[in-house]
């Protein structure tokens, strides 16, 4: 779960058994604040330091949260190649804070994005989750430019299977890779109009506008988006005036 809740004797089996499998090791890590002092006062290390010292901080380490990741934490963590999970929705409701996600980016740290468990996020809605995630990072860094929409969009995909080391078989569409996708309508009213079909997918998107999905190539869930506009004149006026307003912003 956490360094705090495994002496160092169990932390060093746990890395001599991922260094002879070559598996990750999945930890919550800068949860909290008090996970830090805590961690100062009984091992006189933050959390990090002492996953370095016993051989856990490495490209197999998927540091959950990160919330509370000095400077020095993350150009270490960013050293080793290690990849932080980030859980915004969890760290909200917990009042554990505000993860520093652009300097994560900055450093080259691979970024995924999670939900964290149904106690601590309840929706579970990773489109939702990671709109929140672009926008938190932009007010923590104070720069609106911070977390463009291309790393966010990746952070959700092809960093998480990076981090899970399946980057090899899922995570994005390419020859002998899984067929793992989805399709978004972009066409019904709380999307339109669309100048940027990706920034409207983090930004505007959400789950329900989810029609389709496939895994493996097998289309496992297939829904008709529209059936919640039986109106059909109220959805051409509002697709009329949507064209209206996305010639304007292409002008």
């Amino acid at each position: 779960h956490a360094p705090y809740t495994v002496n160092d004797a169990a932390l060093k089996r746990c890395a001599e058994i991922s260094d002879k499998y070559g598996v990750p090791i999945h930890m919550h890590v800068n949860e909290t604040a008090v996970e830090v002092s805590d961690s100062l006062r009984d091992h006189h290390e933050r959390p990090i330091d002492r996953l370095e010292r016993l051989g856990l901080l490495n490209e197999r380490l998927i540091a959950v949260h990160s919330v509370h990741a000095s400077d020095e934490d993350i150009t270490k963590m960013a050293a080793a190649h290690a990849s932080v999970c980030h859980c915004p929705c969890s760290n909200l409701k917990l009042a554990s804070g505000f993860a520093p996600i652009a300097k994560f980016l900055k450093a080259g740290i691979n970024l995924g994005i999670g939900t964290d468990g149904a106690a601590s996020n309840d929706k579970l809605d990773m489109l939702g989750e990671t709109r929140l995630a672009a926008m938190l990072a932009k007010a923590v860094a104070q720069d609106p430019t911070a977390a463009p929409v291309f790393a966010m969009l990746e952070a959700a995909t092809l960093g998480g299977a990076r981090a899970l080391r399946w980057d090899a078989d899922i995570g994005s569409l390419e020859i002998g890779k899984a067929a793992d996708l989805f399709a978004i309508d972009l066409g019904t009213p709380e999307s339109l109009p669309v100048a940027d079909p990706a920034a409207q997918i983090l930004y505007s998107a959400g789950r329900e506008c989810i029609t389709h999905t496939w895994v493996d190539g097998r289309l496992i869930m297939e829904k008709h988006a529209r059936a919640a506009y039986p109106q059909t004149d109220a959805l051409a006026a509002a697709a009329l005036c949507a064209q209206k307003w996305q010639s304007r912003l292409k002008n």
